[in-house]
């Protein structure tokens, strides 16, 4: 799809995309309110994922799927992390990317960059630093309606968890039952 939409590479926060994109799976409720990891996969060369500073490395190696070719600390970008230092931040990041975006860019005479997710002053940054952005988020669900063997079955397995689960948690509502006793039990199912 980066080459269908004439992009050098993509930039990629949603942790559902990445996910999709190298099966880092770790903290991925946590990861979409506070935006400390992200993936960038260019046309050619390597996927490299960038998580918080303060994730090592030995327990990220273990998280993430076979498709990463490096991974590197980042600087988080999140107010909640960084407060009032948040421009400075996304300075550093934006310097981060750029090391790796100008090879790419600059290797393909193409300086066109999907940017899906993050800080809309991010995509300021990398506008200040010579990118032109495109939407991620186009490139992205037109790289995931199209299906490789086995992800309509597994697809198909997924619905029916959730409906097993529902049936499960229907099970479970009694009289005097409290709200969190059936997110409980809702929780629990799914674990196991």
């Amino acid at each position: 799809m980066l080459k269908q939409f004439d992009c050098a590479a993509i930039v990629l926060h949603d942790p559902c995309h990445v996910r999709y994109a190298c099966d880092a799976s770790n903290m991925t409720i946590w990861h979409m309110r506070n935006q400390i990891r992200y993936l960038l996969v260019p046309q050619e060369g390597e996927v490299v994922l960038f998580e918080s500073l303060f994730v090592d490395r030995a327990g990220v190696e273990q998280l993430i799927g076979e498709t990463i070719d490096r991974w590197e600390p980042n600087f988080s970008t999140s107010y909640s992390s960084v407060g009032p230092k948040v421009f400075e931040q996304i300075e550093k990041w934006a310097d981060q990317l750029h090391s790796h975006l100008q090879p790419i860019c600059k290797g393909s005479s193409n300086f066109k960059v999907a940017l899906q997710g993050g800080d809309p002053l991010q995509g300021l940054a990398l506008e200040n630093k010579g990118y032109k952005l495109q939407s991620g988020q186009q490139v992205i669900e037109h790289a995931r309606s199209v299906k490789v063997p086995g992800e309509l079955e597994l697809i198909k397995c997924g619905i029916q968890t959730t409906a097993d689960a529902t049936s499960y948690l229907h099970s479970c509502i009694k009289d005097g039952v409290s709200e969190n006793q059936l997110w409980s039990a809702l929780h629990f199912y799914n674990i196991a």
